[in-house]
């Protein structure tokens, strides 16, 4: 029997991981069952919980797992016999905080082969597993908009380009103000261009969103910010809406929200680093180069760490030219379509089935 602890129902990168790993264990037909936690103050209540048996995890009899999958970075893993932990973590540099949580664990799943070359250079092994995105589901575009006119006015003939980021993932890692810069650089005033910013968990970072809310206010009115947690077909809404997707990361473990606008055939404009680039290339995407840099943050588990400045110049170029050249947009999104439909459930099954096929880690 596999557990699986952490965010079962969260709406953020870390409950879809799990809920992604579920799935391939059901797929590969092993016997496994959830753990959940839950955070106080965060929306748990739009995300189903997945068809599988529940176990409470204050209840210590139930503590009879051969093996346990935290799909966090829990710093005192106590449940199952051999324990194990998916690795999503951004950076180049391993801070020691976590360096003494990775070392309790019996083995290491990681996201992204990026992840996983960080965690070699830092004297761990792991397995990987490419997390695919969750089911979007196609909408007309016009459908799309009147499912979103309670939240945002989008103008229906307006050219949207799209940014989603979790205040929790931090301000400075997710660089949303790279994107409002990029875009204001991109379209003058009076074009008929769009950005839309949605974000979740600003309530519990009060100093970064009132710095946020403070620069996007610099700027037009063009830029329309939606800051709540929302169902799942809100979330499908906005990716049918948008033209482009544009994230300007500064380091990404994996990239779940590109993953899924690749996933219906949107042309993406992103950073070249990091963990996205397990699916982004050249052919597929619009690729904005950048510059090396190291992070002065008061951020503890960023502090010293190192990532990348990415050209907001650069992206305003590329979004021109996806504005200008509907073929070139199409062809792009059809090529990154094809590149995420290799990151499926079938291959995670298989991955998994690998990896724990008889209930224990081969090594």
């Amino acid at each position: 029997m596999i557990e699986l602890v952490g965010y079962a129902r969260g709406c953020f990168g870390l409950g879809h991981n799990l809920r992604a790993i579920s799935t391939g264990l059901t797929l590969a037909g092993i016997p496994h069952r959830l753990c959940p936690i839950v955070v106080p103050g965060h929306n748990f209540d739009v995300v189903p919980m997945l068809d599988v048996p529940v176990v409470d995890p204050k209840n210590d009899n139930n503590n009879t797992a051969d093996i346990t999958i935290y799909c966090f970075h829990e710093p005192h893993p106590q449940r199952g016999k051999k324990k194990y932990c998916l690795v999503a973590w951004e950076t180049e540099v391993i801070p020691p905080d976590l360096d003494v949580i990775l070392k309790q664990y019996d083995g290491l799943l990681c996201i992204s082969p990026f992840v996983q070359e960080v965690l070699s250079k830092h004297g761990y092994m792991s397995h990987m597993l490419l997390i695919p995105g969750a089911e979007v589901r196609t909408i007309p575009k016009e459908r799309a908009i009147e499912n979103l006119r309670h939240l945002v006015p989008i103008p229906r003939d307006a050219f949207a380009v799209l940014f989603v980021f979790d205040f929790a993932s931090t301000l400075e890692r997710k660089n949303p103000g790279g994107a409002v810069l990029a875009f204001e650089y991109a379209f003058s005033s009076n074009e008929n261009a769009v950005l839309v910013i949605k974000s979740i968990n600003s309530k519990h970072y009060p100093f970064s969103t009132r710095i946020f809310k403070q620069f996007v206010q610099q700027f037009s009115k063009r830029i329309l910010w939606i800051d709540e947690c929302t169902t799942r077909s809100v979330l499908d809404s906005l990716y049918n809406v948008c033209d482009v997707y544009l994230s300007l990361h500064r380091s990404e473990g994996w990239g779940l929200t590109i993953v899924e606008a690749m996933s219906i055939g949107k042309p993406v404009v992103v950073t070249a680093y990091s963990g996205n680039l397990a699916f982004n290339s050249c052919r597929n995407s619009c690729m904005v180069p950048f510059v090396r840099r190291k992070e002065a943050s008061n951020i503890r588990i960023y502090r010293d760490a190192e990532w990348v400045e990415p050209s907001v110049f650069h992206a305003a170029a590329h979004l021109r030219r996806l504005y200008r050249d509907p073929s070139y947009r199409k062809k792009l999104g059809e090529r990154g379509k094809e590149a995420v439909d290799q990151i499926n459930y079938t291959g995670l099954a298989e991955t998994l089935t690998r990896i724990f096929g008889s209930c224990c880690l081969e090594i």
